[in-house]
C-alpha cells in the first residue's frame, strides 16, 4: 500500500487510553517504524476521545472507574454490540460528533490512517473526504466489538480468523469486502502462519503444493525431516519446535503390539483430534462433525473381527481435561467395547509412531497423523477437509457411501494397497514442505514473547540482519501478495 507524499510520509494513528493497550500498540508500531525508516515517515497519536465534545472527552479519564464496575461495563459492552446495534448508535451519535471527526481529519492530515481502537472507526471512515489509506488492526485478543469492523476500511489485521469473535470479524470483513490478514502462531518458535483473505486455521497449501509438487526434496532436506521425526518418536523437543506431543519414547512397534495383545490380523488406526480443537472446525466434509465420524466408523468395525481396530485418543486431550473425551465417544457408541477393538487414552505410555509401525490402515480426520502414516507406506482414508488431503498419497471419499465401500474394498486386501514408491515420496515432499515452508519466519510467537523477545529485540529485528530474516514476512502481513516459488530458501531454525 503505497502512501501519497513521497517525501515525508505520515501516518496517524487512532487510539484511546480505554484499556485494550490500545496505546501500546501504537506506539510500537510507530517505534518499530523509527527504527525501520528513521527521519524518513512522520507519525501522529489523536487519542479520538480528547478531539471529541464533552462528555466524550472525558472517556479516558473515567475508564478506570467504569471498569471498577464491571456489572455497568459488561452492559454497555453488550448493549452496542452488534451490526445493527452499531450502526443505530453511530448514527445516533453522528450529528454530535461529526463537527469533531471532520475536524479532526482536517486537522490531521495524512498519507496512511491506522486505527488501534473500535469506536473511531465508522465515524472517521465516514467524515474522510479522500481515498486514504486505511487499516484497522484488532488489538482485542479475546473478544471483539462489532465496531473494529467497517467495510470502508481498507485492511483488517486479526488473529486467527476462525474461532470465537476473531472468526466473528474475519467473516464480517469478508462480507464487507475488506481484505483480511489472519494468522496463528504454530508449535515451532520464530514462525508463524499467515493466510491471506482465507482463515489461516483452513491450513490452505493448495498454492504450496502446487509450488513444490514437482520438486523433489534433495537429500538435505530429507535428513532435516528425518531428525525431525525421530525426535517426535523420542519423544524429544528438536530445534525450534516448542511442543512435544508424545510423553513416552518409543518402544518398538512389536513391543507395543505384545503390550496391546495384538495378534497376526490386520490393524487399523484411527487417530482423533482434540474435540473443540480449531484445525477441526468447519472440515467437515460427509460427516457432520468429528463425534458422529468416530461413531459410525467404530460400529462399522465392531462387526469385523477379522481385523484389529486401535483408537489413538489425541495427547493433547491432557491438556484440556474438561473436553469430553474421544475415548467417551467410542464407549458411547460401543457400551460393550469388542476384544479386537482397542482404545488408547491421552493418558496411556503409548508413542503413537509406535502404532504407526504396526498400521496396515489409517484413518485420519484432519490430525497430522494421518500424514505421517502415509510416510510410512501405509494406505491412509482422509474424512475431514485436512491439508494434506487430495495431495496424491490419500484415499479421499466424499460422501458415507464412499467411504464404506473404500472400507471395504480395502480390507479385502489391505497389502495390496500399500503406497507406492512415489506415493510415499510425496508424502514426505509434502510433510518437508508444510513443515518448513509453509510456517513464515517470525521473531516473537506468543507463548515465548519475553524469551523470544531477548533473542530478537525490535532493533535486532529491524536491522539490516532482521530484515533478511523475517521483511518478507512483514510484507505479507500488511497485504502484499502471497506468492510460492520452488526457488525460495529454505529458512533454517
Amino acid at each position: 500500500m503505497s502512501l501519497n507524499n513521497a517525501d515525508r510520509p505520515k501516518v496517524l494513528f487512532l487510539f484511546s487510553d480505554t484499556g485494550g493497550g490500545h496505546r501500546s500498540a501504537a506506539e510500537a508500531i510507530i517505534e518499530a517504524i523509527g527504527l525501520e525508516f528513521p527521519g524518513k515517515i512522520s507519525t501522529e497519536m489523536v487519542d479520538i476521545f480528547l478531539a471529541c465534545p464533552p462528555p466524550l472527552n472525558l472517556a479516558g479519564p473515567t475508564y478506570p472507574a467504569m471498569a471498577g464496575m464491571p456489572l455497568i461495563w459488561k452492559s454497555t459492552y453488550q448493549m452496542s454490540d452488534g451490526r445493527r446495534r452499531a450502526r443505530f448508535i453511530h448514527a445516533a451519535f453522528w450529528p454530535y460528533v461529526r463537527r469533531a471527526a471532520y475536524r479532526l481529519i482536517t486537522e490531521h492530515p495524512a498519507d496512511l490512517i491506522v486505527s488501534v481502537h473500535p469506536i473511531p472507526n465508522m465515524a472517521i471512515l465516514r467524515a474522510m473526504t479522500t481515498k486514504t489509506p486505511y487499516i484497522t488492526v484488532v488489538t482485542d485478543m479475546v473478544s471483539t466489538h462489532a465496531m473494529w469492523y467497517d467495510y470502508r476500511a481498507d485492511l483488517v489485521i486479526v488473529p486467527n480468523g476462525t474461532i470465537q469473535e476473531l472468526g466473528v470479524v474475519y467473516r464480517v470483513a469478508r462480507h464487507l469486502g475488506i481484505n483480511a490478514i489472519t494468522y496463528e502462531f504454530s508449535d515451532q518458535r520464530q514462525r508463524i502462519w499467515l493466510a491471506h483473505n482465507s482463515e489461516i486455521m483452513q491450513q490452505d497449501t493448495d498454492d504450496l503444493w502446487k509450488a513444490y509438487k514437482d520438486q523433489p526434496i534433495t537429500e538435505e532436506q530429507m535428513e532435516r525431516m528425518r531428525a525431525l521425526m525421530m525426535a517426535r518418536q523420542r519423544a524429544t523437543i528438536w530445534q525450534n519446535f516448542a511442543r512435544m506431543w508424545q510423553g513416552t519414547p518409543a518402544q518398538g512397534g512389536e513391543k507395543v503390539r505384545e503390550e496391546l495383545g495384538l495378534d497376526s490380523r490386520p490393524i487399523v488406526l484411527l487417530a482423533t483430534n482434540v474435540l473443540g480443537d480449531s484445525l477441526t472446525l468447519g472440515r467437515d466434509l460427509f460427516a457432520d462433525s468429528m463425534t458422529e465420524w468416530i461413531t459410525k466408523t467404530v460400529q462399522f468395525f465392531a462387526n469385523r473381527p477379522e481385523v484389529q481396530m486401535v483408537i489413538r485418543v489425541h495427547p493433547g486431550e491432557k491438556l484440556v481435561p474438561q473436553a469430553k473425551s474421544m475415548g467417551a465417544v467410542v464407549r458411547e457408541a460401543l457400551p460393550e467395547i469388542p476384544s479386537h477393538i482397542h482404545i488408547i487414552g491421552a493418558l496411556d505410555k503409548i508413542n503413537t509412531y509406535d502404532l504407526i509401525e504396526i498400521a496396515d490402515l489409517g484413518l485420519a480426520y484432519t490430525t497430522t497423523v494421518g500424514l505421517e502414516t502415509a510416510m510410512n507406506g501405509t494406505p491412509v482414508v482422509s474424512c475431514g477437509q485436512t491439508h494434506y488431503r487430495g495431495r496424491g498419497f490419500t484415499i479421499d471419499p466424499n460422501s458415507w457411501d464412499e467411504y464404506f465401500a473404500a472400507l471395504e474394498h480395502l480390507l479385502v486386501d489391505l497389502p495390496a494397497h500399500r503406497l507406492s514408491e512415489s506415493q510415499t515420496a510425496a508424502a514426505w515432499n509434502y510433510a518437508y514442505r508444510f513443515f518448513f515452508e509453509y510456517p513464515r519466519p517470525f521473531p516473537w510467537r506468543l507463548m515465548n514473547f519475553w524469551d523470544d523477545l531477548q533473542v530478537w529485540p525490535l532493533e535486532k529485528v529491524l536491522s539490516a540482519e532482521g530484515q533478511a530474516e523475517f521483511g518478507e514476512t512483514f510484507k505479507l502481513l500488511v497485504g502484499e501478495p502471497f506468492t510460492w516459488s520452488a526457488k525460495s530458501p529454505d529458512f533454517a531454525p
